[in-house]
């Protein structure tokens, strides 16, 4: 697109995470957080709706796109990203509506608890460290065969091959990773590390779903049909600690619809950012 606007945000480790902004400058800003392993590019369907009505502003996470890359055994924590977030939300100047997927959702969440939002929008955000503070007897079967298993959270293992077929076929369904064409696993190596140290960050953070309570009025939280069954049970308990958020259920879908289902993400951000006006 022509009107492409790029930029950099530093954080306080020295991460420089890359901005991608279009449309508008005047218009309503729109912050897209990508999920683990993609990268802004994941949101070119959704820029490209929300800019002639918003100014959609998607940024690269670390490890990701264009921003600093994330490299085995080199330092990356969640803390960098949401830095990145909350350092790009405050230079707008205006509050803008929040929109994270997954990893990004569980950002989106975190962010929207000290920075102004206009709204917030959830896609499946992966607060697990939340769902194993829950003790939740419909998710603990699936959170145990994660969980139980030292090497998932061990450094030395972390970001393996057989790390990265294991969380692919955990979001994808057993085998996913084996039907993956060699360029794509190859691509999904490239950033393994970086996945799993999300993966160790957000499993071990403690806050309690209460918490989110205090998010926005103005949410909505949205799944998959079809997904994991720990990812609806965050969505139902988030639903519980935020009784006047929309839940929207895509249909037929499971925890990539934004990528799979663009229809259901350009309704969906259509229906969020209406009712956002009211």
């Amino acid at each position: 697109m022509s009107d492409l606007r790029e930029s950099f945000v530093t954080t306080s480790r020295g991460k420089r995470l890359a901005v991608t902004s279009s449309g508008s400058p005047d218009a309503e800003p729109v912050l897209l957080v990508h999920a683990s392993g993609l990268s802004a590019a994941a949101w070119r369907r959704a820029v490209a709706h929300l800019s002639g009505s918003h100014q959609p502003i998607a940024i690269d996470l670390l490890g990701y796109g264009r921003s600093d890359p994330a490299t085995r055994g080199a330092p990356a924590f969640a803390s960098d990203d949401l830095e990145g977030i909350t350092a790009t939300l405050a230079s707008l100047g205006r509050p803008a509506h929040l929109v994270g997927h997954s990893y990004g959702g569980y950002l989106a969440a975190r962010a929207a608890l000290s920075a102004p939002v206009a709204s917030l929008l959830l896609i499946e955000p992966v607060l697990f460290g939340a769902l194993r503070t829950a003790s939740d007897p419909e998710a603990a079967p699936e959170l145990s065969l994660l969980y139980d298993d030292p090497a998932f959270l061990d450094d030395e293992t972390g970001g393996s091959e057989a790390w990265m077929e294991r969380f692919i076929n955990y979001w994808s369904g057993e085998g996913a990773w084996a039907t993956l064409p060699e360029a794509h696993r190859r691509a999904n190596l490239r950033v393994a590390w970086k996945v799993y140290c999300e993966v160790r960050d957000l499993s071990g953070d403690p806050r309690p779903f209460s918490t989110y309570g205090a998010l926005p009025a103005m949410t909505t939280l949205a799944r998959g049909e079809h997904t994991t069954t720990c990812a609806r049970r965050i969505i139902d308990h988030l639903s519980q600690a935020l009784p006047r958020a929309a839940v929207r259920t895509i249909a037929g879908a499971g925890h990539m619809w934004p990528l799979t289902h663009p229809d259901a993400l350009r309704e969906t951000l259509t229906c969020h950012l209406a009712r956002a006006q009211r």
